[in-house]
């Protein structure tokens, strides 16, 4: 199902002979599907707000103001290395006493921070990026070209969606 749902986005027109940010919730039929049928040129990232759900369900309600509040900083960082320092610094601490939660944080880790990733992004042609995927709000940071045209395109909900530059596509 998945798969027929994924190759219904090319049958209509969505592009694939360019870079493409697919937004996912972590589904891996879904993950599967998007690799099968555009390959390399899909850049996965997934969708924020679905894994800080994830992992807050796993904690008391002491603990869920302090994750939310690491991940959500680690989420807006301008760079990967602080992001990934700021999203396992609490996976560290939580590995004891809440394991499950340590684990969803790690899960699926490089996903979670694609588009903090410059070499994903410096390949040719330019995928666009849109502050959407990383929950921050457009007015809050300086945008690069390519995410200016994304920035331009109507709000979007953060999963199931693809984008490529300047153009939003949803299925």
């Amino acid at each position: 199902m998945c798969q027929g749902l994924v190759a219904n986005l090319q049958s209509r027109g969505l592009r694939t002979d360019r870079r493409l940010l697919v937004i996912l919730d972590g589904s891996k039929a879904l993950r599967k599907a998007v690799r099968a049928t555009f390959g390399e040129a899909a850049l996965v990232q997934r969708c924020h707000v679905h894994k800080m759900r994830n992992v807050l369900e796993c904690l008391n309600d002491r603990l869920r103001p302090w994750v939310q509040a690491i991940l959500r900083r680690a989420y807006q960082s301008a760079d990967m290395k602080t992001a990934q320092r700021l999203v396992l610094d609490p996976a560290k601490r939580l590995e004891t006493e809440h394991p499950s939660a340590a684990e969803s944080v790690r899960e699926g880790l490089d996903e979670t921070l694609t588009v903090l990733d410059a070499e994903s992004f410096s390949a040719s042609p330019p995928v666009a990026r849109h502050d959407e995927c990383r929950g921050k709000s457009a007015q809050s940071h300086a945008p690069r070209e390519a995410e200016r045209q994304a920035l331009a395109q109507p709000s979007v909900p953060f999963c199931g969606k693809v984008f490529v530059p300047s153009v939003p596509f949803c299925g």
